[in-house]
């Protein structure tokens, strides 16, 4: 059985469903939970897909309340860290680490996805990371040129990224994946009408960076 063999055995998590990880969120919070955050059957998925080592770092683009990189930790002995704009879903992200005893392995950083270096990561997850842009206050204004520009810095940072990364996304992140990726593994999530992907540097690009 391979190391990262997905359909492996997991032992059993204390957030295996929507409604236990709901439990445990702020009353503010938990009207986001249904649109905004990876289903907990998905998140162990993705656990289970990436399987990381102990010595890997995973990073998660726009972690909202830390749900995917909670799972992960839960289900590995890797490193996995969340980046999210929103301060006060950072700081009951970092809450929930600590209630669930995974805080060191997992770090919540409040900031834009940009300024950080992808470079330095194992794995990425992306779950349409840019959606708030269009949803967000900016919707009648400029919201989808946000959104595209988002789209075309994150495709070019994964074309950066080193050999060997691997990337999940689930109903992609509003781009093309680089062409020096290949795809490692795909399934459809009827419940959420969307796709999972895993995806593998085989070549990284020498470009230049866009400003952040």
């Amino acid at each position: 059985m391979s190391e990262r063999d997905p359909n492996r055995r997991r032992r059993a998590l204390p957030i295996n469903s929507d409604a236990a990880f709901d439990r445990l969120v702020p009353p503010e919070f938990k009207h986001l939970s249904a649109v905004h955050w990876t289903p907990s059957d998905v998140a162990i998925r993705v656990a289970a897909l990436l399987s990381p080592h102990a010595d890997e770092r995973v990073l998660d683009i726009g972690s909202g309340i830390g749900k995917l990189c909670i799972t992960g930790a839960l289900s590995s002995q890797a490193t996995w860290v969340g980046v999210e704009l929103s301060e006060s879903l950072v700081l009951a992200a970092r809450k929930l680490a600590e209630l669930l005893g995974v805080a060191p392995r997992v770090e919540f950083v409040h900031g834009d996805a940009f300024e950080l270096d992808w470079t330095s990561f194992d794995a990425l997850y992306l779950y349409n990371p840019f959606e708030v842009s269009l949803t967000g206050p900016m919707v009648l204004t400029d919201g989808e040129l946000a959104y595209q520009v988002n789209a075309a810095r994150t495709q070019q940072r994964l074309a950066q990224l080193r050999r060997g990364t691997r990337v999940i996304t689930l109903n992609g992140f509003g781009g093309l994946m680089p062409s020096t990726f290949r795809l490692q593994h795909r399934e459809l999530l009827p419940r959420m009408q969307s796709e999972l992907a895993m995806w593998r540097q085989s070549e990284p690009s020498v470009v230049t960076r866009l400003p952040v």
